[in-house]
């Protein structure tokens, strides 16, 4: 729920981040999804955090709620989709990770979000936990 973003003054900045949240459909609309809420928001103002961030789509009945509880959008996606008619389709082989450079990917990611805010902070030891589910 504590995630560390970097600013425009290269300074890190935690935020509360939501993320995996899911309601079985036996459950749904009996406020069990917005008790959690709101004891996360009540989390992240003793944390004194300025922000919480979440992602989801408008198609799903969740966005709604999040809205109730003043989430607004911050951007949009565009949402793509492939139809396979074919089911012969191939697909691509996993990559070797063995040769995996963690020093370059986050040489990559820190020059991509040096002028810009809100990019959680990566370090090596996110990007060796990545390269290890890979393995």
């Amino acid at each position: 729920m504590d995630v560390a973003t970097r600013t425009l003054d290269r300074s890190i900045e935690y935020v509360g981040g939501l993320y995996n949240v899911a309601t079985l459909p036996s459950y749904t609309r009996k406020g069990f999804c917005t008790t959690l809420m709101r004891r996360a928001h009540e989390y992240f103002v003793d944390k004194r955090y300025r922000f919480s961030f979440l992602s989801t789509s408008q198609a799903l009945v969740a966005h709604a709620l999040y809205e109730k509880l003043c989430y607004v959008d911050l951007t949009q996606y565009p949402i793509l989709h492939k139809v396979f008619h074919d089911k012969k389709t191939k697909h691509p082989q996993k990559e070797n990770t063995k040769d995996f450079d963690r020093e370059r990917i986050l040489r990559i990611y820190d020059d991509f979000s040096k002028e810009k805010t809100a990019f959680v902070v990566r370090d090596r030891a996110y990007i060796k936990t990545l390269s290890a589910r890979q393995d």
